[in-house]
């Protein structure tokens, strides 16, 4: 489960598109929900951006899938699977969307097989049981100094520093 947040453009889809080429074994399927979905009968990925067209094999979803639509890890067709939720407005889910979502970066992440790359561009746009639900988070340095602050609260370090000293430029 790696949360990866940013502001536009810093590069958090090619990241993305990177570990998906580097991983070892290889995802066997990859789904990829995004605003703007896909189309209701194709499964061709229709989105606003062309960010993930040159990632091969990778499904487009509309909406977070229940927990049963993924396999159990112990099952024979089963397969290695990634979930992309790429600036999905996660605040404002349905309650059943809700659900599935905690139960995706809960049971399911842990128990049918399932690797989660989650992106946003506000820390606490990200729902709170997901940020900590998340294995590894991955964080750009955001203009918004009073986001950076809290995050460097909420996580005992001093994020500011940091950036200052180990990525003093906008990458």
């Amino acid at each position: 489960r790696v949360l990866l947040v940013g502001p536009p453009n810093v590069g958090k889809s090619n990241l993305i598109k990177n570990l998906i080429m580097h991983a070892k074994p290889p995802f066997e399927q990859a789904f990829l929900l995004y605003p703007g979905g896909k189309g209701k009968d194709s499964g061709e990925i229709k989105h606003k951006t062309d960010e993930y067209n040159d990632v091969e094999g990778i499904q487009g979803l509309d909406a977070i899938p229940p927990p049963e639509f993924f396999l159990k890890a112990g099952d024979k067709k089963s397969k290695k699977t990634l979930v992309i939720l790429d600036d999905m407005d996660l605040k404002n889910l349905n309650k059943d969307e809700r659900g599935h979502l905690d139960r995706l970066f809960g049971t399911v992440s842990t128990h049918r097989n399932v690797s989660i790359y989650c992106t946003g561009q506000d820390w606490f746009s990200i729902p709170p049981i997901i940020r900590r639900m998340s294995n590894v988070w991955v964080i750009w340095k955001h203009k918004d100094t009073a986001s950076m602050e809290m995050i460097s609260r909420k996580t005992g370090e001093n994020l500011n520093e940091l950036f200052s000293s180990v990525a003093p430029g906008p990458y």
